[in-house]
């Protein structure tokens, strides 16, 4: 079998993974800090992405939910054709899987830290 080498961005992904877990379970067992952080933290992290997405005349998480629905409607189906074309070709194949998870792994990690620092610590 052979061994895999882990990419600096998969040490990052999971790093993440692990932050947001840790944060969870540290804010869940000490009010503490999960008061501090809303007192402290959560303004400062919070002033610039307010004031950036004032700017726009539209809900910038709205058009964000609208993008992800149609990656999702476009993207699937695009992706299956795709690997059934080119089945035969398992290194092109495998590069586009590697490809396609590692995106959804970073999507999935950035929803989850986004929750974690904006909803379930407070």
């Amino acid at each position: 079998m052979k061994k895999r080498k882990l990419k600096k961005s998969d040490i990052a992904l999971i790093a993440v993974f692990v932050l947001a877990i840790l944060f969870n379970v540290i804010a869940r067992l000490s009010t503490t800090i999960s008061d501090f952080y809303v007192q402290k933290i959560y303004p400062v992290i919070s002033t610039p992405f307010i004031w950036l997405s004032g700017l726009f005349p539209f809900s910038v998480g709205e058009v964000m939910i609208v993008l992800a629905v149609l990656l999702v409607l476009i993207g699937l189906p695009v992706y299956i054709i795709f690997m059934i074309v080119k089945r035969k070709d398992k290194k092109l194949t495998s590069k586009i899987s590697g490809f396609s998870l590692r995106f959804v792994a970073w999507i999935v990690a950035y929803v989850f830290m986004t929750e974690t620092l904006n909803c379930f610590v407070m």
